[in-house]
């Protein structure tokens, strides 16, 4: 090459000195350099040198060869061996100014204490001692809201009082169901023990009426098993019918024929007269089919049930009855008839009744849960409905976590409606079914299933002990038996529920006050003093507070809390969250095409070899 002289002319790397302009001169050294697309820009920039006005780029320039080691690529220059990046995304995240971003984020961010970490006028102790605090209160934040979190995980339920009073006309009136303590008939009862014959129907009959009156001494003889027809014509036949156990109803304050209003019942205890149930079709799921007495319902009958409750257009008289206020004369009024003179046995220690208040779609467990209405008493029975109702939101939590069914979540066999006493009986049935081919007279059934008689007697107790008291290491105990795939029947509480709790006071009849005819029954009043018994139900309030489950937190609530913590230990805000959104995504892509906008504009080449030009 030669060297550049003083002289405007410029020598021609090619060895030719001829006068050039200043794009013939760069177009001259592109097959020696391969120049970024715009040479002149490059030269311009690199040695800082600008066109004058009048004055044109010194006339000689010899430009040395450039380095076989270094390669020019568009405007960046490599060495052959340096390593290449794709253009793939993890290669372009890995091209972010990560670190950058993090230390602008430090010193403007508006959470508390993190900004000191970020100051770099600060020293490295103090900012040390900011992070650990930081830290700290990122530590207490999670352990209280994991908390918080397996709080809601386990126990997401609550149950708290209902902001809403109950009106008393939404409710219907309990189910009353009174039975006789007297086992049968003293009358029929000798009949029957003095009956010398040895035929099936007379032997059946003794050993039903010694079960019936518990004794167990005169149960050693010959066992015998019954069908639904034999059982149900000896209960008609020993028991008190309800038109002589039931003297007079009122209702509301207005007499009516209490056969109008009480049906027969077979229960636990017995026969027995029963107000207020639904009818048949809307206890059971295929009445049909199962055993049971005649009912009469004189009155409209709407498909009732504690989770529907009343229609808006169900007129007032419908079944089940309702009142419409509280008080003895807006309630129900019965006077019973124990008939002392026609006892034979009693299923406890003394005469009277068994009464006891239920769901209109539940059947009544008498023997377990009743209570003692003594001849020649008066008794006011004040009722108080425990109502509990659902969320909408409860059923969303599932069923191990919530304690409590809905009916549609849970198909009975027999019932329609679900409750947790329906769910028990029917749980007793099928399990003693299982076990012993049979089910006792007062359990649900099919019309085909044999009724346990004498002979099934410790099988079905054995049974009982297993599902009522809940002793399965009883159950393994027991010889002969082998274990049933499943004894727990999971009967829940339902979510929506109805029990009634009463109140009772009592006082003694007297024959020296006025009493009202319709009471005395055709019966003098010293047989009435003796054997009748007047009973009085009412409510005590118009309006009652309801228990209500729910969700203990739901997403709002569990929300303001989970940033409540966040708030106190951190500082944190729905701003916060915006912050660090902005500079994990916008604040770095942005950053990045600055940065490449800036490239664009300063040149990426750099020349190893100078391009000296002539003073």
């Amino acid at each position: 090459m030669r060297k550049v002289q003083k002289s405007g002319r410029v020598r021609s790397v090619f060895g030719s000195a001829t006068g050039m302009s200043v794009g013939n001169r760069l177009n001259a050294l592109q097959p020696h350099g391969g120049l970024a697309a715009n040479p002149l820009r490059n030269i311009y920039s690199q040695y800082d040198v600008r066109p004058r006005k009048g004055t044109a780029i010194p006339s000689i320039l010899s430009i040395k060869n450039l380095s076989s080691e270094k390669i020019f690529y568009g405007r960046k220059q490599y060495p052959e061996n340096y390593p290449q990046k794709g253009g793939g995304p993890i290669d372009f995240c890995l091209d972010l100014e990560w670190g950058e971003t993090a230390k602008e984020y430090c010193q403007k961010t508006s959470l508390h204490g993190l900004k000191y970490v970020g100051d770099t006028e600060l020293s490295l102790c103090e900012r040390f001692l900011w992070l650990v605090t930081f830290v700290i209160g990122i530590l207490a934040a999670a352990y209280y809201i994991t908390i918080l979190y397996n709080r809601w995980k386990e126990n997401p339920m609550i149950i708290s009082l209902s902001p809403r009073a109950t009106l008393l006309e939404t409710i219907p009136f309990p189910a009353v169901t009174v039975c006789n303590m007297n086992g049968a008939k003293k009358s029929v009862a000798e009949d029957i023990d003095q009956n010398q014959s040895n035929d099936s129907d007379s032997l059946f009959e003794k050993h039903m009426l010694r079960k019936l009156c518990r004794d167990n001494e005169l149960m050693s003889g010959s066992k015998v098993n019954a069908s639904w027809s034999k059982m149900q014509n000896f209960m008609v036949k020993v028991s008190q019918p309800c038109h002589t156990m039931l003297v007079a109803c009122l209702w509301r304050s207005e007499e009516m024929p209490c056969h109008a209003m009480f049906n027969p019942e077979i229960t636990d205890e017995g026969m027995c007269c029963s107000f207020n149930k639904v009818k048949r079709n809307f206890i059971y799921r295929n009445p049909r089919q199962l055993h049971g007495l005649n009912y009469t319902f004189p009155y409209p009958s709407i498909d009732w049930t504690p989770e529907s409750g009343y229609p808006p257009d169900a007129p007032a008289n419908a079944n089940p009855w309702r009142v419409f206020g509280p008080g003895k004369g807006l309630g129900l009024t019965i006077v019973l008839d124990a008939e002392l003179f026609d006892y034979y046995c009693s299923s406890t220690a003394s005469v009277g009744f068994k009464v006891l208040l239920h769901s209109p779609v539940e059947t009544p467990r008498v023997s377990e849960f009743a209570y003692f209405i003594t001849p020649g008493d008066e008794a006011r029975v004040e009722i108080t409905p425990k109502i509990s109702t659902t969320t909408p939101d409860l059923v969303n939590i599932p069923e191990s976590k919530r304690r409590c069914v809905f009916t549609s979540e849970r198909n009975l066999r027999f019932y329609r409606t679900y409750t947790q006493r329906n769910c028990e009986l029917e749980c007793q049935s099928n399990f003693t079914l299982q076990e012993c081919k049979c089910v006792p007279f007062y359990l649900p059934k099919d019309s085909s299933t044999r009724i346990c008689g004498t002979a099934d007697d410790e099988c079905v107790e054995n049974v009982k002990d297993i599902t009522e008291k809940r002793l399965p290491e009883d159950y393994k105990n027991r010889t002969g038996w082998e274990k049933p795939r499943n004894i727990n029947c999971s009967c829940l509480p339902s979510c929506v529920q109805i029990f009634y709790t009463k109140q009772m006071s009592t006082g003694k009849l007297e024959d020296m006050f006025n009493v009202q005819k319709s009471f005395l029954g055709g019966k003098n009043l010293s047989y009435y003093k003796q054997n009748m018994a007047v009973v009085h139900f009412f409510f005590v309030e118009n309006y009652f507070t309801s228990f209500e489950k729910g969700e203990i937190f739901g997403f709002t609530d569990f929300l303001s809390s989970t940033g409540g913590l966040l708030g106190l230990f951190l500082g944190f805000s729905f701003m916060s969250a915006a912050e660090i959104a902005y500079f994990v995504t916008i604040k770095v892509l942005f950053s990045k095409l600055r940065k490449n906008q800036r490239k664009e504009n300063i040149t990426q080449t750099r020349i190893f070899k100078s391009l000296p030009f002539a003073e």
